[in-house]
């Protein structure tokens, strides 16, 4: 049945469902609209839905309801947002609203929890982002401890226990892995123990008053020395004497069950988004007859992609020392979510997202002993991969002058883009200690469906901004890593989400967006306006604040608009290698624009580094401020990925730069690529006039001769160096991770 239906908005998000004591159920949600976020609850007596009301009667923004049982006498928890400070408030049954907690002016909330134990006291828990640090803070009624394990923590969990209250979450410190403390006596266990990544954990009490987790093990794998992914597999555990252990099959398998299907593109089938979004976190819950599920959702067809793909419900049991299982509980329907009770019986709420109409529908599912079968993919073309590998990080660092050369993906799409695989955090740990690159921009869209693809629009919403950018906060780091908060500056036209998009950037810890698709809502949506964001009209709110607006060309087109604020142009990305179609930048520079040439991922597939484009850029230091320089003073170059040092310069001026000349200029070169042979060709005025052959590096230089002579005028000129061998093209957004292309951004030159 049809929960959700569009009374504030159809842009429903956050559903929370919890199973009461006379079988019905409580269902909470957070809808995004033109006036922001709003919660509304609706309650199943078994038999039909009650009207849909709000949470609170209030104009402020709201999100992430959580509905509980009524025990201790709470009904609601959720987070509220006055001006740019979050709070933590509360509803009880009896309908008293109430602040429980306000966090820090600047600090940013993600996944909170909330849980009641045996004795009724409300606990709380959430992920908070500052500079410089994430933490977990766990809020009781007469409690506020911050648990951590050194600067990255992230998606706690919660259990609540007779007095105290036990907290998982995911920490990072050279690597995932989860670790659990009691909130009376801090002192964090780690519970999972793999050397490969291990987070996205997930917590239950058993009637008992036992604990039990479950988490994803992440391993890197390679396709035919070409495309990296990973593998994934559920592992589970039990507290038990003040100790975890891993709960092992009977077979011994360490890993209760196997998630590669609907993870990795299976060629030679066209490659299709894999696990989709946040579908990859598991739920564990607790039966009464001792059992312990695991549930996960994968997709029905390997070959679906993001928009067509349609969901199933997966369960394992644990009984007897071993797991049973997968049994389907049900299919069909996308982001499934289970009553958040920590004991199910035999049937249990759950809601699911619906393809067709975007709702959200209550089910009630049978928990069944049927087995279902456990589709594989092919690995025979995959190798486990140790990351990252020595080709891709050059030491000592690349010099040139009063520069130093470093790497960056300006544009990735995380989760946050509703049907794209990797959180934030995750993606921006990957870029630096797996991808070993030096910056990072996570821009997703603010405006991810069309009514082709959905029947409305879908918006980046308060919470999620918020989110990106506390993400950046944490992980920007000076001198070692710099992740710029962003976004997808997404025109649409309403039928296909329209082509002119920019990946926006800033040196902002409180970046801002633009909202001129709610604040033209009304217009769009009733004809007055064609569209409901005007490209020159978002550009000239982004110069006025000196953001960066990177084009990325859709099928080889690409406009450009002020090159004042469009200060560079893709030429690479994962769906495709742009450079090679030449019109999609030869119409401007032949038109007297200045652009540098980047290369950014636009990776949907949490990889960004090595989704077959990184952009070189020769900056004073590793800040996002430098790095912002360097682009604008078009200090850059574009690779398919691989990590070739390129050095070019006219007359001692290096790329990007604009020099007027009275004699011959001359043209210098240095470039450094791995061990196998490359081609280098210099372009003039787009016409090659140079080329040369060699393996792993070269230097030289050229004097154009008589350019003033016989070429008075302006002239660009920018180096290719390209493998013999063409770089691996595939379809979709599944790319060569390092390949071996290179351009350099142009140097213009004036005679006299």
């Amino acid at each position: 049945m049809i929960v959700t239906e569009g009374v504030y908005s159809p842009d429903n998000y956050a559903p929370s469902l919890c199973e009461l004591q006379d079988g019905g159920c409580r269902i909470a949600w957070a809808a995004y609209g033109k006036h922001g976020s709003r919660c509304f609850v609706r309650r199943f007596d078994g038999q039909s839905l009650t009207p849909i009301e709000p949470i609170v009667d209030s104009d402020t923004m709201q999100t992430s309801p959580i509905t509980l049982d009524g025990a201790g006498g709470w009904a609601f928890v959720w987070l509220q947002k006055n001006d740019e400070t979050w709070s933590v408030w509360s509803r009880t049954v009896d309908g008293k609203i109430e602040c429980i907690h306000t966090l820090p002016p600047s600090a940013k909330p993600y996944e909170l929890q909330a849980d009641v134990g045996p004795d009724g006291e409300l606990w709380l828990a959430w992920a908070q982002s500052s500079v410089a640090r994430s933490s977990i803070e766990v809020v009781g009624q007469t409690t506020h401890q911050s648990l951590s394990v050194g600067r990255y923590n992230y998606r706690p969990r919660i259990a609540a226990l007779d007095g105290d209250a036990y907290v998982v979450w995911d920490a990072y410190d050279d690597g995932y892995n989860v670790y659990g403390s009691r909130v009376s006596q801090p002192d964090p266990a780690r519970v999972s123990h793999d050397t490969a990544w291990e987070n996205k954990a997930t917590l239950c009490r058993d009637p008992d008053g036992r604990l039990w987790a479950a988490w994803v093990l992440w391993q890197d794998v390679i396709h035919n020395e070409s495309t990296i992914h990973q593998r994934f597999a559920l592992r589970a555990a039990v507290h038990h004497r003040d100790r975890w252990h891993t709960i092992c099959g009977s077979d011994g398998d360490i890993d209760v069950a196997d998630l590669t299907y609907g993870m990795l593109p299976d060629f030679p089938l066209r490659p299709a988004l894999g696990h989709q979004g946040r579908r990859l976190h598991p739920m564990i819950r607790a039966a009464p007859d001792e059992r312990i599920w695991i549930f996960y959702e994968m997709k029905t067809d390997q070959t679906h992609g993001t928009l067509d793909s349609r969901g199933r419900l997966v369960g394992y049991y644990a009984e007897g020392g071993s797991w049973d299982g997968p049994h389907q509980i049900a299919e069909g329907r996308v982001f499934y979510e289970l009553a958040g009770n920590h004991v199910v019986s035999d049937q249990v709420y759950a809601l699911g997202r619906d393809m067709e109409d975007d709702e959200l529908h209550l089910e009630h599912l049978l928990l069944h002993d049927s087995p279902t079968e456990a589709p594989t993919v092919n690995m025979a073309q995959w190798r486990d991969i140790e990351l990252p590998t020595p080709a891709m990080r050059s030491e000592p660092r690349a010099r040139a002058g009063d520069y130093q050369l470093f790497w960056a993906d300006l544009h990735c799409h995380s989760a946050v883009s509703v049907e794209v695989e990797g959180e934030p955090d995750e993606l921006g740990h990957y870029a630096r200690d797996k991808a070993a690159i030096d910056a990072l921009t996570v821009s997703d869209n603010d405006n991810f469906w069309g009514p082709q693809q959905r029947k409305h629009a879908r918006y980046m919403n308060e919470l999620e901004w918020d989110y990106v950018k506390g993400n950046a906060m944490v992980l920007n780091d000076p001198g070692r890593f710099a992740m710029f908060p962003g976004y997808e500056l997404t025109i649409g036209d309403g039928t296909n989400m329209g082509r002119d998009h920019r990946s926006v950037m800033a040196d902002a810890d409180q970046m801002e967006r633009d909202l001129f698709n709610l604040i033209y809502h009304d217009d769009y949506w009733s004809g007055r306006r064609d569209s409901p964001k005007n490209v020159r009209e978002a550009l000239a709110w982004l110069k006025d604040r000196g953001y960066l607006a990177l084009p990325h060309p859709h099928n080889g087109f690409v406009n450009l608009y002020d090159t004042d604020v469009e200060w560079g142009i893709d030429l690479c990305a994962a769906w495709m290698i742009s450079f090679d179609l030449f019109d999609t930048f030869f119409n401007h520079l032949d038109a007297g624009r200045k652009l540098a040439f980047t290369a950014s991922g636009d990776s949907h597939h949490r990889n960004p580094g090595l989704s077959g484009a990184v952009t070189g850029i020769w900056a004073t230091e590793l800040t996002r401020a430098a790095l912002l320089d360097a682009i604008r003073a078009r200090r850059c170059y574009a690779t398919a990925g691989q990590r070739i040092a390129v050095e070019f310069t006219i007359n001692g001026q290096i790329m990007g730069s604009d020099l007027a000349v009275d004699s011959d200029p001359l043209l210098q070169w240095r470039v450094v690529g791995e061990d196998q042979p490359y081609i280098l060709r210099i372009h003039r005025d787009g016409r090659l006039i140079h080329e040369d052959r060699f393996t792993q590096q070269t230097a030289g230089e050229l004097r154009e001769f008589k350019l003033c002579d016989y070429r008075p005028g302006r002239h660009y000129y920018y180096l290719e160096v390209l493998s013999p061998d063409p770089v691996p093209q595939y379809e979709a957004n599944v790319a060569h991770a390092l390949g071996a292309k290179a351009w350099s951004s142009p140097i213009w030159v004036e005679t006299t």
